[in-house]
């Protein structure tokens, strides 16, 4: 493994559209209980870092495991074997990242929810815990398509009107919510 990574976002429409945000109580509560405490805090860490410079960020490996509280030396050599390299393998393994090259790796901004074979084998507390927030945030994600969006600005729309790329009426209607 190098001694640093460059970590960048990755893209998936479906999950960015409909994912747990990774700072959401879901990642914690839920996923913490099958990844482990070592991959929440890295995939939270990484993604706070990734909101702070979306273009991508270069992440030394030993300052990474030291902020995760894992052992690390300046001097010592983060390989695969490694409590960080274990880490990294966890959340590739998950799919809440992607190992790109031997010295890239994306990570995605959220999480899907946790299959259905998975949550049958979570303590019920957990279980309970993942139907709650699950429906929580189906009920947001419902709320939100319900909710119409305006694409054009009325300040917009009323530009494109001027020089005639959208007509009055539509202009109307776009105002009315239509």
């Amino acid at each position: 493994m190098p001694r640093s990574l460059f970590v960048s976002s990755l893209v998936d429409p479906t999950l960015d559209r409909v994912g747990f945000p990774l700072e959401h109580p879901y990642v914690e509560q839920v996923w913490l209980s099958i990844v482990g405490p070592t991959s929440v805090l890295a995939l939270r860490h990484l993604g706070r870092q990734l909101e702070a410079q979306p273009a991508g960020v270069t992440v030394d490996l030993v300052e990474l495991s030291r902020t995760l509280g894992l052992k690390a030396k300046e001097t010592d050599d983060i390989g695969r074997n490694s409590q960080l390299g274990h880490t990294i393998e966890r959340l590739v393994q998950f799919k809440f990242a992607a190992q790109l090259s031997e010295d890239r790796l994306g990570v995605h901004r959220k999480v899907p929810a946790v299959t259905s074979h998975r949550v049958e084998r979570l303590p019920e507390s957990v279980r309970s815990l993942h139907h709650e927030l699950l429906a929580e945030h189906l009920d947001g994600l419902a709320r939100q398509a319900a909710t119409p969006v305006q694409t054009t600005s009325p300040t917009t729309a009323a530009r494109l009107a001027a020089v005639g790329q959208i007509t009055p009426q539509r202009l109307h209607e776009r105002s009315i919510g239509r």
